[in-house]
């Protein structure tokens, strides 16, 4: 199933929105997919659709596992590709790719996850901006924490943000591929990507699964930038609580606790 409809408007003609909700969720122990778990009364996606709508009029949902419960959720007023076999956030990107063809091959797409249900719209505006304004292939979003505990605890399985003595980015390591070092970096990738549309789609077959997932990691779209010689430029998100995600029930009730 491939739903795009190539003659919709965005409220910004060079910005394309993909909102990623193809996964099982299975560590959250329900039939109810991840992205329709409540946050205030509001299903997780439609937060997160709500926060682009300065953006993006009809962002791109990427379904798999629970195609049809999320399109009953949200309705026909979005577009959707379908992600049939879940391979990683990557290759989530390339079906995307795929489906849109030679359309929207120009701008910025900027990608998002599912499972983020208190991100800002002016945040997402601020990320695009900065993403403009650097005139760089590709942004990450990234967060800072004190430390792994108490509020900080979930930002433990976070992928770390790898820098030279000059504070360039070099790439982003998984925790499942970090060494003992590489896991005590503090910065940390929130998921949150801005980047150029068209040297995305140009590369985003050269991705690999040569990691410990056997996924196809958008993540290493940054270390394909830095061996071509691309700077990567960063947003540095202030509120720890619009960088968080949710993998567990107990990571989404305290979520709830610190919806505003």
């Amino acid at each position: 199933m491939i739903n795009i409809n190539l003659q919709s408007s965005q409220v910004n003609d060079d910005i394309n929105v993909v909102i990623l909700a193809g996964g099982k969720g299975k560590r959250m122990g329900s039939d109810l997919p991840k992205p329709l778990h409540e946050v205030n009364g509001k299903p997780t996606i439609q937060r997160i659709i709500d926060a682009v709508a300065p953006l993006s009029a009809k962002p791109i949902i990427v379904i798999g596992a629970h195609s049809t419960s999320i399109k009953d959720a949200t309705g026909n007023k979005y577009e959707y590709v379908l992600q049939e076999e879940q391979r990683g956030t990557g290759h989530a990107v390339l079906i995307v790719k795929n489906a849109l063809g030679h359309h929207h091959v120009t701008g910025t797409t900027m990608v998002l996850p599912g499972d983020h249900p208190l991100i800002a719209g002016e945040t997402l505006e601020a990320l695009y901006e900065s993403h403009v304004a650097a005139g760089t292939k590709i942004t990450i979003g990234t967060f800072t924490v004190p430390d792994f505990e108490g509020p900080y605890a979930c930002f433990y399985h976070y992928g770390r943000i790898k820098r030279d003595a000059d504070g360039t980015v070099q790439g982003i390591v998984e925790l499942k591929d970090a060494t003992e070092d590489e896991k005590n970096i503090k910065e940390v990738n929130i998921s949150y990507y801005c980047s150029d549309t068209q040297w995305l789609w140009e590369n985003i077959h050269n991705l690999t699964d040569a990691n410990a997932a056997k996924e196809l990691y958008l993540t290493d779209m940054v270390r394909l930038a830095v061996e071509t010689d691309h700077r990567v430029s960063t947003y540095t998100v202030k509120d720890y609580r619009e960088a968080m995600g949710f993998n567990t029930p107990e990571e989404l009730a305290t979520l709830q606790k610190l919806a505003i």
